[in-house]
């Protein structure tokens, strides 16, 4: 079929033709950094992230440790650099990995290449 593109086949591949098949997801996120950037450390809701195109460090914190910062991810990185306790677990994402985030683990991320992928939060029912 002509025209469709990674986010239809992405769909396709999950099983969800469309939002109103099942109304407890949330949208899809698209996201795009270059090399250095990431996200702030923060929790959530489930969500899977799917990495298109780079590579990314993530640094995972279970739910008792997780916490919100608003210091931009390179410079919380530096902080903590001794700290494991803060920094929590740490593993690399690579182009065409699919990463499970449970609910209210914290988590930051740096991208170590420029990275393309898309993310998806859900509760515990959208994601069975």
């Amino acid at each position: 079929e002509t025209g469709r593109g990674v986010f239809s086949e992405l769909m396709d591949a999950t099983g969800v033709r469309d939002a109103s098949e099942r109304p407890s997801q949330k949208t899809v996120q698209f996201y795009l950094g270059c090399a250095g950037s990431g996200a702030p450390n923060h929790f959530h809701s489930a969500a899977g992230n799917l990495l298109v195109y780079g590579r990314k460090a993530w640094y995972l914190q279970p739910p008792g440790a997780a916490a919100y910062s608003i210091i931009p991810a390179r410079e919380y990185l530096r902080r903590y650099a001794e700290e494991a306790d803060v920094l929590g677990l740490r593993c690399v994402q690579e182009a065409g990995d699919l990463l499970y985030v449970p609910s209210n683990w914290g988590h930051t991320t740096l991208n170590l290449r420029a990275s393309v992928g898309f993310a998806q939060e859900c509760n515990a029912d959208a994601c069975s």
